[in-house]
């Protein structure tokens, strides 16, 4: 059984799509406010009898005489809201809603509503013909979800209005106030006379199995909008053979008499769905084809890469793109190369004989060949990055004697792997916040451009030297202080 309540509807498994709550006329009355959560119309799905939809007044698109209505709030009632008047009503006073996307066939209404002790006697009607019995929401204490049953009635597909008008109020009732909390359809059967043939908007789709496998493959069909399923079977034919609707014994077909069928590729053959509707109609999809190839599939096995050729074949600078080509081995049938960069395979990061690759820290590459026939060993090859400039001696700190006139040298010494293109002392005094680049015009400093740096003892300075290595990347040393004597303190 199917029940659908609000804006969405519940199945057994899952969300099924939600109900229609759009359109309206002026036409009479006033417009009133609509729900607009969710997707705002349906393409009715299949519907069986006994399936209930359930409608929260609130969620509804309606319009009311000149009273207008309102939406109030409270706990109690079913979603948490209901409708009522927006005001003092009186007899005639009306409230209507408008039902979208009901599949042709018979129904039982029912509201819910809240009582009190100012309720009227309310009349429902369906496309302006009364609809049942009235329906007397008045109690001497409020109640919650009561529920009127509002007969019988057949309807068209498509839209319905449905409206609720006070006709009067008992002796005892204070006044003409109504509510309508839920409004709820239960499909009774299919209205066969003039509805239209069942039909499919999913058909099954042809498969062809890999090589020797043993999963199960699924064929699914779904009924177009609108068609009610009161029966499924799906039916299998081997190539050459008669066709016939597997028995639930069936240990290589499961789900023949769902929309959803199973099975297992143990040999070639065509498969379909025949849906039957509520009025006996018989429809069949489209015949779809597994294809399970023979044991040895035909193959030609694949023959693994003996290795990778690489375009540089020393360290490269972070981010430089590189060639990886696969060395040796053979393709099978349906083969290629896939290139990753786990041995574990997890994601693919190309195929084909080469791939170019521009990696960022030292990264291993692995190449196999895959195919329906089996996948082959790896090869791989490691790119390695060029590592970030190091200092392994970095100026150390120096005090002159007082007076002296001896120039002092500052040594640097980049790290073992470490390739220098450029070198470039500094200075910066203490106190200041520029630093400075000697250079060739420069008498106090010499050798500013190479890894040793000497200096005239004028005044106190820090010195640090940088390298540029051969991909650009700079590092620095450590600053080095040089203290030169104030000649005062060397009396």
């Amino acid at each position: 059984m199917q029940i659908r309540a609000g804006s969405r509807a519940w199945k057994s498994g899952g969300w099924i799509a939600g109900v229609a709550l759009i359109g309206s006329s002026c036409q009479g009355g006033n417009l009133e406010e609509m729900n607009t959560d969710d997707s705002s119309q349906e393409s009715s799905s299949a519907i069986a009898v006994g399936d209930t939809t359930a409608y929260e007044a609130e969620s509804l698109a309606r319009m009311a005489s000149v009273i207008g209505s309102k939406v109030t709030s409270e706990a109690a009632a079913s979603g948490g809201k209901y409708v009522e008047f927006n005001g003092t009503a009186a007899t005639g006073a009306w409230i209507e809603f408008t039902l979208t996307n009901i599949a042709a066939g018979s129904y039982d209404l029912k509201m819910l509503y809240k009582s009190n002790s100012n309720r009227g006697i309310v009349q429902a009607s369906v496309d302006g013909i009364n609809q049942g019995t009235a329906c007397n929401e008045y109690a001497a204490t409020p109640g919650y979800k009561v529920a009127c049953g509002l007969g019988s009635t057949t309807l068209t597909a498509g839209s319905h209005k449905l409206r609720f008008t006070v006709t009067g109020k008992a002796s005892s009732s204070a006044g003409y106030q109504m509510v309508v909390d839920q409004i709820a359809l239960t499909f009774k059967g299919a209205t066969c006379a003039g509805a239209p043939p069942p039909q499919f908007a999913q058909n099954p789709q042809s498969y062809t199995a890999p090589c020797n496998s043993t999963e199960w493959v699924t064929f699914t069909a779904a009924p177009a909008s609108g068609t009610t399923v009161s029966s499924v079977q799906w039916y299998v034919q081997f190539p050459g053979g008669q066709p016939f609707a597997p028995a639930s014994t069936d240990k290589y077909h499961t789900g023949q008499t769902t929309l959803t069928m199973k099975v297992a590729p143990q040999d070639s053959q065509y498969v379909w769905c025949t849906i039957t509707d509520n009025c006996g109609v018989q429809v069949s999809s489209s015949h779809a084809l597994l294809t399970v190839p023979s044991p040895d599939c035909g193959c030609a096995a694949s023959s693994p890469a003996t290795g990778i050729a690489r375009s540089s074949a020393a360290p490269i600078c972070a981010g430089t793109a590189t060639t990886l080509a696969v060395s040796g081995g053979s393709l099978g049938t349906s083969a290629s190369w896939v290139w990753y960069t786990s041995s574990a395979h997890t994601t693919s990061i190309g195929r084909g004989p080469s791939i170019t690759v521009s990696p960022t820290s030292t990264t291993t590459y692995y190449v196999r060949a895959e195919g329906p026939c089996g996948n082959t060993a790896d090869a791989s090859t490691t790119v390695s990055i060029v590592p970030p400039p190091q200092f392994a001696q970095n100026p150390q700190s120096y005090t002159a004697p007082c007076n002296s006139t001896d120039w002092v040298t500052f040594t640097a010494a980049p790290s073992p792997g470490t390739t220098v293109s450029s070198i470039q002392w500094f200075y910066q005094y203490p106190g200041g916040s520029q630093a400075y680049a000697p250079d060739a015009n420069d008498r106090y400093r010499v050798g500013w451009n190479t890894l040793n740096l000497k200096v005239a003892p004028q005044s106190s300075q820090y010195v640090w030297c940088t390298i540029i290595d051969a991909c650009g990347a700079q590092a620095s040393s450590s600053h080095a202080l040089l203290t030169v004597p104030d000649s005062s303190s060397c009396l």
